[in-house]
Formats: structure tokens, C-alpha cells, sequence
């Protein structure tokens, strides 16, 4: 590859010269052509280049004409040489013209010579190297050498696998052979020699890997992958002589792993992430397995001495590398998961013997650490941690309520900790987002406190339901009420959305008392329409119409929780309900309530929701033609369902469009043909009724010029006819039947004259 770049170096090196010699012939033939016209030579030399010009244009031009892929891909990076170190040490063999020498040499020599002007001037003889250089300088020369991209070394596969995996993998099978050898020779050894020859491989692996990687100007995987290793198998040996052996007792133990800790943080400031996982590992596993024989055992006062050794452990990594991002993240993940260990244990032994004062003990340390880990990581927060000790702090969060809940041995007071401290731990968030709402823009950070807010939100609503004063009186009005205020006091929408949920959750909680149903829903809503009205800034329609879509349905709720509580006719609930909340949606939607509370315009969103009710409660209204047995009350309820049909027809047709006509047509079909089912009427009553409407439909399409509801009708009699024919003929009431036959006839041929009539008007349609 060397030799094939280094001819393509010397390629784009002649043609540099080439372009080069190719400008200098032009100027040469422009002089010569000026000389033979007769023009003085000052004229011919205004007109032509100067050296330095004539160099920055072939300069130009060859910028143009660099490679790049190339040279940017080489292996080996090469310099080129100037021109006129290479090519140009020859000197010009082409003869020199008389012309030219005569004018260009006085020229040449008063501009380089002027210092010596006043002595004899011996006549040299000139050569056409000496004219070249004289007239126009060394015009290749000023040209920079090529210059080419820093080429990013590449990784080498083959040295990483020889050099780093497999001294990883060396060391792994030195260590799996000693244990093999081991397992030969503990036969053959007391408990003593055991011992004593474990902790000696171990540390003597431990001493010649380290000193080897000194030697080695700490270059070397292979020694330190082996220190590591037996830095390793000290752990191990501590860990037999306690559980194997029984030489040393748990206190012994784990001040020794803390010891073992201590000198693999020192050995971290060589190493950093390799000796701190190393002793992140120790400590964790340690601390599982020193809970799982506490739990096994029943014992809380080692479990109490457990947590305080862990605490003290995973300070000390926290503390040692308190500033490096990297290092927060990994001991403050171990961390988590030793006090979840911890805290399952403790759950455990509290299950088995209850509440015992070691065990309350140990929860008060890991509430106390969980909460100084939340404390740490909020004021560690900076730009490049922000997408991630948010998460570690959730997670810490979580750990800390059950601290909590297991502490406190009574269910009640327990969720009650639980409620208020997850309320302090809200505004806490809170108040790091005001501090920090410009410090901290980038990133997960904004998103990430959200989440943690909602969690909070979860936790307060969770110990609310467990509580039952707080359930059955108060519900998420204690979340909900607050979360209104504060949203629109500092014009938060995002706390307003809060809100705006957790009244959601408020509207539907029947399992509050009825005068707590009946006034906590009334007082949200008219906190959200009260501040909508006096804050003019804080008015949105999205807002107001999920007010309006929340509070509607609480209150059809509360009509049914009350019509159940007077044991009302269902007659007249059924009655009652449909002319009722018919109303108050009707009322939403003419009234200024269903306008622009700014500028007093229409507004389509709210107007949509006020639609999607009124469709419900019409579908509602056809389930009432059904349940109602009164004739009186059915009378009224066929009434209020066509005035709830009504709605928006107007609209609707207004629009001309093809989707809504027929939506108009539809909707009134099935209105009267569960009307007339309700009063069960005939097969052949239903296919009159439904000739009669298309007709209807047919002169509403001719008289507002809607081309689709006059389709849809002719559909609509056609379906008739074909009913009429198929379905609806029998001999059973022949002279009811002919009757049918005679008048849905006589309706076709309305049909057809109402065409006949319309045929002008039809023609200027198409």
C-alpha cells in the first residue's frame, strides 16, 4: 500500500506542475504577442500576472483538484514534499529568446539587488534557469504541499485480542487451575495448612500482580487482570474462614471486607472503574449473603450491625469519587440494591418475630441513608447526570416508604408517615424545579421530574385508599383541590393537568360518602372556573372542556347514588335523568358558558364535546323508549328523544356535506323506528313509516339542494319496496296487508311526480 501511495503522491505532483508550466506558457505568449505588435513593455507587463498572482491561481486550481477519499483513508500518513525539492532541482534545458532576456534581466536585477547598485557589475552570462527564476521566481515552490487530514488511528483487532482478552482469560485460568489444584491438596491438609496456604496464593497473586504492573509502567492487562484476580481470591478466603471453616466470626468478617475495601478504593486510584466494581461486588455480596443467614436465622442484632456496615461501605466508595459522574451512577446502584436487600430481610425477620427494637433500629439507619442519597444526588445534579440520578433517586424513593411503613407498627399511622412524607418529598420537587428552571433545560432532567412527581402522586393516593376516614371524606380531593390551586396560582399547566387527572379520579370515586360526592367534585370544578374568570391568562378551552366532560359525568353519578338513597320511581329517574343532563348540555351549548370566555366566539373543541355527550345521552334516550312503561312518561321520554336528535341537525345540514346528510338521515331512521318499536308496531306500519320518511327526506334534499339526503332516501324506499315485497307480505291479514301495498304505491308515485316537478332544478344540479 506504501508503494501504490507514493506513486499516486508523485501523479498529483506533476500534475501541479503541468498546471503551473501551462500558466507560465500563457503569459509568455501574451508578452511575446505584445512585443511582436509593438506595444511598450510597461503595458504588456500591466497586463500580465505577477508571480505571486500566478502561484495563489495554480493554487486555486489545485485545490480544486486534491483527492480527498484517498489520502483521508490511508493507513500511513504521508507528506509531500514541496515541488521544488523534488522535480524542480534540474534546471530548465529550453533555450532562452533575445527579447525577453534583454527586458526581463535589468528588471530581475534591480529588484533583487538593490543594495548594490553602486559597484561594479560583472556581466554574467544567463541561462535559461537564471531568466526562469529571474522573471518570474520560483513560481512552484510558494505552493504549499498537500495537506491531508490527521487519519483517527483504527482499532487493532488483533492486538486487543492478544494483549487484552485473552490476559483476561490467561488470568481466569490461572485461577480456575489453582482451584483445581486445590481441590487435589485440601485432602491432604488440616484446616490450618487450608487456611494458610488460601491467603497466601491469594495475596502472593495479589503482590506479584500489582508489582509486575508497576515494573510494567502500569501498561500491562495481563498483571493487573491478575492482581484483580486475586484481589478476588482474598474476598473468597475471607469468606471460607467464616462460613467454611468457622476460624473467624461475623464481626471479624465483615471488618475485614471492610479493611478489603478500603485497600481496593486505594487500589482504584490506579485502576478507577476496575477496583471499584471489584469492591462494590465484595461489599454487595456480602451484605446477601449476610442477609440471607440473618433472615435464615432469625438474628436482628447481626442484621442492625449488617446495615451498619453496609452504610459505612457504601459511603466510602460515594465519598472517595464523589465527583466523577460515572462513579455516582455505579456505587449508588449498588447501594440501592444492598438496601433493598436489607430492607426485604427486615420485612422478613419483622414477619417472623415481629417488631423488635434492632430491626427498628436498622430501618431508621436505612431511611436516614436513603434520604441522604436523595440529598446527594439533588445537589450533584448538573447537565451531564441529569438524564439518570433522577432515576436513582426514584428508585431510593421507593426503598424509603417501605423503611417507613415497616417502621411504624400500626397499618394506619403507617400509610399516614407514608402520605405526608410523600407530600414533603412533592414540594421538595417542586422547589428544585423553580431553583433550576434555567440551570437544568437539556436532557431527561424536566421529563424525568415529572415522573418522580407522578410517583409521588401515586403514593399519596395509594395511602389514601388504605385509610378509611381519608377514603370514605376525602378521596382525591386532597390531591386534587391543592394541585388546582397551585397550577393556576403560578400558571403551571402542567400541574393544572395534574390537577385536572386527579379530579378525574375525584369524579368517579363512589366509594365517597354522599355529602363528600355531592360538594368535593362542585368545589374542583368551581376552583377551575373561578380562576378561568379572574386570570384571563390562565383561560384555555381545553381546560374548560375537560372540566365540563369530568363534572358532567360525576353528576350523573351523584343523580343515580341519589335516586338509589329516595328509592325514586324508575319510571321517573329514567325520565328525570334524560331531561335533566338533555338540558344542562343543551344549556352548555347556546349559552355563553359553550363560547370563548375571551373573546365571546364560537368554539369547535368545546362544541364537539358538547356533541360526543349529546350522542351518549341519545343512545340513552333509545334505551329509555324500551325501559319506560307509563304511557304518559313514554310519551314524554318519545319526546325527548327526538328534541335530543334535534341537536345539531340544522348544523349539520347546513354543511352540505355527503357524511353529515347521511348521518342525519340514519340517525332519524333508527330514532323512528325504535319509536314505533316501542309501541309494537307491525313489519308493514315500520315500512310505511320508513317510505313516509324517505319522502321527507327526499323534499328536505330538493328544497336545501343536498344531493345525498335525496339519495339516501331513494336507498331508503327502495329498501322498502323490497321489504315490503320480500318480508312484510303474508295472508294472515290480507286486507291490512293489501291496504300497506295500496298506500306505499301510492307513495312511490309521490315519489316519482315530486321528481317529475324537480326535473329543471335536477338538470341545473348536474
Amino acid at each position: 500500500m506504501s508503494d501504490i501511495q507514493h506513486l499516486e503522491n508523485e501523479l498529483e505532483q506533476s500534475k501541479r506542475m503541468l498546471l503551473s508550466l501551462s500558466s507560465k506558457i500563457s503569459s509568455m505568449e501574451a508578452e511575446l504577442a505584445a512585443l511582436k505588435s509593438g506595444q511598450p513593455q510597461t503595458n504588456v507587463q500591466a497586463s500580465m500576472q505577477t508571480p505571486q498572482q500566478s502561484g495563489q491561481q495554480v493554487q486555486a486550481q489545485q485545490q480544486n483538484m486534491q483527492p480527498r477519499s484517498i489520502y483521508q483513508q490511508a493507513a500511513q500518513k504521508q507528506t509531500m514534499q514541496p515541488y521544488g525539492q523534488q522535480q524542480m532541482q534540474q534546471p530548465y534545458q529550453a533555450q532562452p529568446k533575445q527579447p525577453y532576456q534583454q527586458t526581463a534581466q535589468p528588471q530581475s536585477q534591480a529588484q533583487q539587488q538593490p543594495q548594490v547598485q553602486q559597484q561594479p557589475q560583472v556581466q554574467q552570462p544567463v541561462s535559461s534557469k537564471m531568466l526562469w527564476d529571474q522573471r518570474y521566481g520560483n513560481a512552484i515552490d510558494p505552493i504549499p504541499p498537500m495537506q491531508y487530514e490527521p487519519v483517527k488511528k483504527s482499532i487493532n483487532t488483533e492486538e486487543m485480542l492478544g494483549k487484552n482478552i485473552m490476559g483476561i482469560a490467561a488470568s481466569v485460568l490461572i485461577f480456575i487451575s489453582f482451584i483445581l489444584f486445590a481441590t487435589l491438596m485440601i485432602p491432604l491438609l488440616t484446616d490450618g495448612m487450608k487456611v494458610t496456604l488460601m491467603l497466601t496464593v491469594s495475596i502472593g497473586i495479589t503482590v506479584f500482580g500489582l508489582i509486575m504492573w508497576f515494573k510494567k509502567d502500569r501498561k500491562s492487562t495481563f498483571f493487573l487482570s491478575l492482581a484483580a484476580c486475586g484481589v478476588g481470591a482474598v474476598y473468597i478466603s475471607l469468606f471460607m474462614c467464616n462460613a467454611y471453616f468457622h476460624i473467624i466470626n461475623d464481626l471479624v468478617l465483615y471488618f475485614m471486607i471492610l479493611l478489603w475495601a478500603g485497600g481496593v478504593l486505594f487500589l482504584s486510584k490506579y485502576k478507577q472503574r476496575l477496583f471499584e466494581i471489584i469492591g462494590e461486588v465484595g461489599i454487595l455480596v456480602s451484605i446477601i449473603f449476610g442477609c440471607y443467614s440473618c433472615v435464615s436465622n432469625s438474628d436482628s442484632t447481626m442484621l442492625m450491625i449488617l446495615t451498619v456496615y453496609s452504610i459505612i461501605g457504601v459511603t466510602a466508595f460515594l465519598a472517595f469519587r464523589i465527583q466523577d459522574n460515572i462513579s455516582l451512577i455505579i456505587h449508588g446502584a449498588f447501594g440501592l440494591v444492598a438496601l433493598l436487600a436489607l430492607t426485604i430481610s427486615d420485612y422478613g425477620i419483622i414477619h417472623s418475630e415481629g417488631h423488635v427494637t434492632e430491626i427498628s433500629i436498622s430501618l431508621v439507619f436505612l431511611a436516614a441513608f436513603s434520604i441522604g442519597i436523595i440529598i446527594l444526588y439533588m445537589l450533584k445534579l448538573n447537565k451531564e447526570n441529569s438524564s439518570y440520578l433522577p432515576i436513582l433517586c426514584m428508585l431510593a424513593n421507593v426503598i424509603l416508604y417501605f423503611d417507613v411503613y415497616y417502621l411504624i407498627p400500626k397499618d394506619k399511622p403507617s400509610w399516614i408517615a407514608v402520605m405526608i412524607l410523600a407530600i414533603n418529598i412533592y414540594v421538595m420537587l417542586e422547589y428544585f424545579k423553580l431553583k433550576w428552571k434555567d440551570r437544568l433545560t437539556e436532557g431527561l432532567y424536566s421529563v424525568l421530574m415529572e415522573i418522580w412527581q407522578l410517583l409521588e402522586i401515586a403514593i399519596i393516593y395509594v395511602c389514601i385508599m388504605n385509610v378509611k376516614e381519608l377514603r370514605e371524606y376525602a378521596g382525591a380531593a386532597l390531591i386534587a383541590i391543592p394541585l388546582l390551586i397551585y397550577g393556576f396560582i403560578k400558571s403551571d399547566r402542567l400541574t393544572q393537568i395534574k390537577g385536572l387527572v386527579a379530579f378525574g379520579i375525584l369524579a368517579f370515586s363512589i366509594n365517597l360518602e354522599l355529602p363528600s360526592f355531592t360538594l368535593l367534585p362542585l368545589m374542583a370544578f368551581l376552583i377551575i372556573t373561578f380562576f378561568m374568570v379572574i386570570k384571563r391568562n390562565e383561560y384555555h378551552v381545553a381546560v374548560k372542556g375537560a372540566s365540563y366532560a369530568i363534572y358532567l359525568p360525576s353528576l350523573m353519578l351523584l343523580y343515580i347514588r341519589y335516586t338509589d338513597e329516595f328509592h325514586l320511581n324508575s319510571d321517573q329517574s329514567v325520565l328525570g335523568f334524560l331531561f335533566l343532563f338533555g338540558g344542562l348540555n343543551l344549556a352548555a351549548l347556546l349559552t355563553p358558558y359553550g363560547k370563548s370566555w375571551l373573546t365571546h366566539d364560537e368554539e369547535k373543541s368545546f362544541r364537539i364535546i358538547t356533541y360526543v355527550i349529546n350522542a351518549l345521552l341519545m343512545l340513552f334516550s333509545l334505551y329509555a323508549l324500551n325501559e319506560v312503561s307509563d304511557p304518559l312518561m313514554h310519551f314524554m321520554t318519545v319526546l325527548g328523544a327526538i328534541g335530543l336528535f334535534c341537536i345539531n341537525v340544522r348544523r349539520l345540514l347546513k354543511e352540505k356535506e355527503t357524511l353529515p346528510s347521511i348521518y342525519v338521515g340514519v340517525k332519524f331512521t333508527i330514532l323512528v323506528m325504535c319509536i314505533l318499536a316501542s309501541y309494537d308496531a307491525e313489519n308493514y306500519v315500520l315500512s310505511i313509516s320508513a317510505f313516509i320518511l324517505a319522502i321527507i327526506f327526499i323534499v328536505v334534499g330538493f328544497v336545501l339542494d343536498i344531493k345525498s339526503i335525496r339519495i339516501y332516501g331513494l336507498v331508503v324506499s327502495m329498501i322498502c319496496v323490497v321489504k315490503l315485497v320480500m318480508v312484510d307480505i303474508t295472508y294472515e291479514n290480507t286486507m291490512g296487508h293489501a291496504i300497506s301495498f295500496f298506500i306505499s304505491g301510492v307513495l312511490c308515485f309521490v315519489i316519482s311526480a315530486v321528481y317529475s316537478l324537480a326535473e329543471k332544478k335536477l338538470r341545473r344540479a348536474g
